[in-house]
């Protein structure tokens, strides 16, 4: 949409409802800040329910309080000036809506352009610019004109298989005697595999389980 076709500022939300009954269960506007800023499951859900307009009411002291503290003391930062610099950031991050101001660039947090790197630009505002990168690259491309998406990443290469020889047949003596009522016994390296793997298992799905919990916005 060109920006003759809107005010001269705008604020942007967007809400996720659910099937039965409609009823509000998330919204985005910035990127980031429900994930960053707020810290409990009770606070998520309810910023997730809320509407933007009581943000600044409603959750000015998460933004600009402990997040905010704790990396400023790591920064140096008074008590003065660490309290001064968390309301710079809660004012500019609150209300959460993506703000464009057409007579202005767009770029965080002017609206966003398609190259824009949002963690870049987090990082840099919510550390004042002693870090202004994650060391990620962006590896999408976008196009200048409408419809600005560039071509997709190209996929991965299939590797060649290689052949497979025929299996040996094993030796006479590794063949266990199926009418022979003696249990075999696994060597100590088969079970360490095995206990590893168990291990791994475990730890893998408990990881999936703390990452599912914390993937909040």
């Amino acid at each position: 949409m060109p920006d003759t076709e809107l005010a001269t500022s705008i604020g942007v939300w967007a809400e996720t409802r659910n099937g039965v009954g409609g009823t509000q269960i998330d919204r985005m506007g910035k990127p980031g800040l429900n994930t960053i800023f707020l810290h409990t499951d009770a606070t998520k859900d309810g910023f997730n329910v809320a509407e933007p307009a009581a943000d600044v009411a409603d959750y000015t002291d998460d933004v600009a309080g402990t997040t905010l503290a704790i990396l400023q003391k790591a920064l140096g930062y008074t008590a003065a000036n660490g309290d001064a610099y968390g309301a710079t950031v809660a004012a500019a991050l609150l209300p959460d809506t993506l703000v464009y101001d057409t007579t202005t660039a767009a770029g965080f947090t002017n609206g966003r352009a398609l190259a824009d790197d949002v963690i870049d630009a987090a990082y840099d505002l919510i550390l004042d610019g002693n870090v202004v990168t994650d060391c990620v690259a962006n590896d999408s491309t976008s196009l200048t004109s409408f419809p600005y998406w560039g071509v997709a990443n190209a996929a991965a290469a299939t590797p060649t298989p290689v052949p497979s020889s025929p299996a040996a047949t094993p030796a006479a003596s590794t063949i266990p005697d199926t009418a022979s009522p003696e249990v075999l016994s696994p060597s100590p390296a088969v079970t360490w595999i095995a206990a590893l793997s168990l291990l791994l298992l475990v730890g893998g799905a408990t990881t999936m389980v703390v990452v599912g919990n914390r993937r909040r916005r």
